[in-house]
């Protein structure tokens, strides 16, 4: 469903007429430039499950003018189809725009995995994923009876299933929320885990470890309105328009967001290199230059791939762990133009380097969806017998 609305930017007084895509989640929230200032406008609706309200968030307001006075700026919150700007009076383009982004995921060839995977594991937006992560901040807040209630009152609004052991949900939470490319990794790493035996120094070293990814996740869905845009497609195992941009553009939300997962990935890189170092020598604490877990998790996490470089199935990771990004995300080495929605970033010898906004939502995903895996992995098979 597309619905319309007229602001103004509060800096120019430009007019701005929106055709906005209702998504399925219960508020949805918009940032872009204007189109006369480029200064940033952010705009919302909430309350989409009963009567709907606008936001006007930052530099706009409501103002009365005619369909056809104004250029017009089409917002969807779950497709890539872009800020695309519209002459004014323009009738049928965010509707044909929807119809062809739609037609172009159905025409695509979806991978075995992730499409039987999924059959087992649906999502319609974050609802469900929302559920399974208010029983896990429960249980980490320590209130297992309180989460047991809320499961049963609550688990078939979303249609999930009703658990004896009230930990499932965390491993529902995470088969939920990876799609092709976490799927991935947790294949990869079953796989490798099958062709050893001689586990008990890695089950060990993990029962001294305390990693809590729940900060990550929930911060993730905090910042759900951004990465929605990107979420659906790698959930789904569908390939994105690279030439399309993303409609919101709040950077300013997401710019820490990828340091802080590629900082709890990298306290996990102990289960592939244990599992590595097993294959190769026999034991967990075994490296070609170090003689223990311990001291490996001492390096830094830009070293910590290459222990296992070599062995393609343990090395998926290295698809979204990026130190250069990482290092420019947390000292804030970046620079973002709303206008062409790319962001520039210093790497760790100084060049400079460049990333779409949409290419970096998807960085933020992937290295989520590889915390996923990792920590499906560690609570299922690291569990001492």
């Amino acid at each position: 469903m597309v619905v319309t609305h007229n602001i103004i930017c509060l800096t120019c007084n430009t007019k701005h007429l929106l055709k906005l895509t209702l998504g399925y989640e219960d508020k949805q929230h918009h940032s872009f430039p204007c189109t006369n200032c480029e200064e940033e406008i952010k705009f919302g609706i909430e309350g989409l499950k009963s009567k709907g309200e606008f936001r006007y968030l930052k530099n706009c307001e409501h103002s009365d003018f005619g369909y056809d006075e104004a250029i017009q700026v089409l917002l969807h919150p779950d497709l890539s189809v872009g800020a695309r700007v519209v002459q004014a009076g323009d009738i049928t383009t965010a509707t044909l725009l929807n119809v062809k982004e739609m037609q172009r995921m159905i025409s695509q060839k979806v991978p075995t995995s992730i499409k039987a995977h999924r059959k087992s594991f649906q999502n319609m937006g974050a609802e469900k994923l929302s559920f399974f992560l208010k029983v896990w901040s429960l249980i980490n807040s320590n209130k297992e009876l309180v989460a047991e209630q809320y499961a049963q009152k609550n688990h078939k609004k979303v249609d999930a299933p009703l658990h004896e052991n009230i930990h499932d949900y965390i491993n529902d939470f995470f088969n939920h929320f990876m799609g092709e490319y976490g799927l991935s990794i947790y294949k990869s790493l079953q796989t490798e885990w099958e062709s050893i035996s001689k586990t008990a120094d890695l089950i060990e070293f993990h029962k001294a470890q305390s990693v809590n990814s729940f900060e990550i996740f929930e911060e993730f869905f905090e910042l759900f309105t951004e990465f929605s845009q990107v979420f659906l497609y790698l959930n789904c195992g569908i390939g994105i328009d690279k030439n399309r941009k993303s409609s919101s553009s709040d950077f300013n939300k997401t710019k820490k967001y990828y340091s802080s997962a590629y900082e709890v990935v990298a306290k996990l890189l102990y289960v592939p290199a244990g599992i590595n170092n097993i294959k190769l020598r026999g034991n967990a604490n075994s490296f070609e230059r170090l003689d223990s877990l311990q001291k490996y998790m001492s390096t830094g996490n830009g070293d910590k791939l290459r222990c296992f470089s070599n062995n393609s199935q343990l090395n998926q990771i290295n698809k979204s762990y990026d130190n250069h990004l990482r290092n420019a995300s947390f000292h804030n080495h970046m620079q973002f133009n709303a206008k062409k929605s790319k962001i520039i970033y210093t790497k760790n010898n100084g060049d400079t380097a460049s990333v779409s906004y949409q290419e970096y939502l998807i960085n933020c995903v992937k290295i989520t969806e590889a915390l996923a895996a990792y920590a499906l992995f560690s609570m299922t098979y690291l569990k001492e017998s």
